[in-house]
């Protein structure tokens, strides 16, 4: 630690002047996650008066801690400013901020640096309603802060309606190597998708060595028939105790004819539907049992009458709570 306080202080040079509403910018470089680095700034008051620096803030405070700073300085006075600066595991390019003011306007120091790391953006895709027979697609891009090129990127996932395929790639070496990929949903069959892809990427370093990077995207949406829309897409009754009944009701737009509602996944759980013009209402009631207790997941499941084929699916979850 200390000899990264030397390094990030020579990165300042000779004493910075500085009068009120002054800003010095420093280049921290490539940083480790998690780890700690302390920074000294020296500046060197410009004004023709007494300067007072009573109050010291900074824009993170989990981030950032100030163990040294000059609260007076004298016209041509030289002082230190001494930070310790923890980055967060978040890869990618970050910039921490101090602001030490009094009466005039303040002296600002900023850090900015690149924090080592496979980033994936986003690490969340909802997709909504994909449509039968057709695929919807989420762009991610992968991108590695640190010396060397991502070689090679693999995706794994267990669900076969979702697959990743890279786009456009470019490696043009330190802290900037990144990879666009097209994230496809499959509406091969109506219902729910709930998806982990885990990203393998391969880092080939500057000296020929290579070592492995890991991060998780989670996927999630509803592959329904084309042009049916269903509102709410999902149910939550909350906390229940058994003897309660719960009531909650679905409106399914698109489906001609009549349904068949099927509930399952939890005990207690029933549903029933009717339709006029055109609009679907799906009923559906829980009563939990004296058996059941915790957090409890099911789904109601639309058919049209005579048909084997789900069309919507409906997730519906519960926390039942037995009486002590």
């Amino acid at each position: 630690m200390i000899q990264a306080a030397l390094v990030l202080a020579a990165l300042g040079g000779s004493p910075h002047e500085v009068v009120p509403g002054s800003e010095v910018a420093l280049d921290m470089g490539l940083l480790s996650p998690k780890q700690a680095v302390v920074v000294e700034v020296s500046v060197r008051s410009g004004r023709t008066a007494l300067w007072e620096l009573p109050e010291c803030d900074v824009s993170c405070p989990s981030c950032v801690e100030v163990l040294e700073w000059p609260r007076l300085l004298q016209p041509n006075e030289t002082g230190v400013i001494r930070l310790r600066i923890t980055p967060g595991d978040d890869p990618g390019v970050h910039a921490w901020g101090v602001a030490c003011h009094g009466a005039a306007a303040p002296l600002r120091v900023r850090c900015r640096g690149i924090v080592r790391g496979l980033a994936v953006s986003p690490q969340a895709i909802r997709f909504g309603d994909c449509p039968v027979g057709t695929h919807c697609e989420r762009s991610v891009e992968i991108r590695w802060f640190g010396q060397g090129t991502m070689e090679d990127v693999r995706w794994r996932g267990e669900d076969p309606m979702v697959r990743a395929v890279c786009t456009a790639s470019e490696a043009p070496g330190l802290n900037d190597a990144w990879q666009t990929w097209s994230v496809r949903l499959s509406g091969a069959a109506p219902g729910e998708v709930d998806a982990v892809l885990g990203v393998k990427a391969v880092i080939k370093r500057q000296d020929g060595t290579r070592q492995i990077e890991r991060q998780r995207v989670r996927v999630s949406g509803r592959v329904v028939e084309s042009g049916i829309r269903v509102l709410p897409r999902s149910i939550f009754f909350g906390t229940v105790r058994p003897g309660d009944r719960c009531e909650a009701s679905i409106l399914v737009y698109g489906i001609d004819g009549d349904v068949e509602v099927e509930a399952g996944g939890i005990a207690g759980l029933s549903g029933s539907s009717s339709a006029h013009q055109g609009v679907t209402q799906v009923r559906v009631v829980f009563e939990p049992d004296v058996e059941v207790d915790g957090l409890l997941r099911g789904q109601v499941a639309l058919r049209r009458v005579g048909s084997s084929e789900v069309c919507v699916t409906v997730p519906v979850v519960v926390f039942v709570k037995t009486e002590s």
